[in-house]
């Protein structure tokens, strides 16, 4: 965000469809779709990331060296196809280093569309139904708070792999990430989605943590089941598949963990929780409302 001289904010942006950046007084639509809001990284973290990437020598570790964690692969042939790609994205780490992101891209609560996102907590979606429908009546104001710390470095991370994956040669398995869209027949809805990156068609989920999970060191049952799973069983789904990759990446160390798991059992929960909430009359007058309200989207 910048203040011209008549003090009306000027916000970056990035469309979430084809990428495009550009400059507004106002955050509005391109492709169709709310843009995505860009905020400069603090300087703490541009210091702390420019350290870190000085003093960094990417390494892969093994699915098989990581803490087991509910439903992860342990499968010989896909556990051998991640060890490769995991090989492939060692050596693209430590071969094309850009510099620092100065920008991130910023989550913004309000939205006018329903995300993936708001489906992993059955106790939440019904409200974000409600929030997607006000909002699109309203201009969606732009976020003017923003994280800081080891969230903001996640973020960082995100825009940082963005820049590496757009450096590589055009034959590589490994490429951005894409669009994606999941059918909740329980609810009559369709959410869309972007996957973080892609290998050779299967997508790929990334997560910062300040080291991996192995054997001894700490665990972190609640989000792995709570966000990591949710995530994983939609995204797959949504691209035709089983299971998917989960990228863990220690923000302490550099090291990085390409770890494959299924999502069909944590699918099959929350789609017990949406058939639950189907009938809930009051929410499914507010999704066909909704429905109607999206029909024009492009």
């Amino acid at each position: 965000m910048t203040e011209p001289s008549d003090g009306v904010p000027i916000y970056h942006w990035r469309c979430r469809i084809c990428s495009e950046e550009g400059k507004s007084r106002k955050l509005g639509r391109h492709c169709g779709k709310m843009v995505r809001q860009l905020t400069p990284v603090s300087q703490e973290n541009m210091d702390w990331f420019e350290e870190f990437l000085n003093g960094v020598s990417w390494k892969f570790i093994s699915p098989e060296e990581i803490r087991p964690k509910p439903n992860s692969l342990t499968d010989p042939d896909i556990i051998s196809l991640a060890c490769h790609a995991g090989r492939e994205l060692e050596e693209i780490l430590n071969q094309i280093k850009p510099p620092p992101p100065v920008y991130f891209e910023v989550y913004n609560p309000k939205s006018d569309h329903l995300r993936v996102s708001d489906f992993k907590k059955k106790k939440e979606i019904a409200g974000k139904v409600r929030s997607a429908i006000k909002w699109r009546k309203k201009d969606i104001l732009p976020v003017k708070k923003f994280p800081s710390g080891n969230i903001e470095r996640g973020h960082v991370f995100d825009e940082y792999l963005r820049q590496v994956i757009e450096q590589i040669p055009e034959d590589s398995k490994w490429s951005q990430g894409s669009r994606v869209e999941f059918s909740c027949e329980e609810l009559e809805l369709r959410i869309g989605g972007t996957t973080d990156l892609d290998y050779d068609g299967i997508p790929v989920e990334m997560k910062t943590r300040p080291e991996l999970p192995r054997p001894g060191k700490s665990s972190f049952k609640v989000i792995w089941r709570n966000n990591y799973l949710p995530q994983i069983a939609m995204y797959s789904e949504a691209c035709g598949l089983d299971w998917m990759f989960l990228l863990l990446i220690s923000r302490d160390s550099g090291e990085f963990s390409l770890i494959p798991v299924s999502g069909k059992t944590k699918l099959a929960k929350l789609k017990k929780d949406w058939k639950e909430l189907a009938r809930n009359g009051k929410l499914m007058q507010d999704i066909e409302k909704y429905r109607k309200q999206s029909a024009g989207d492009s």
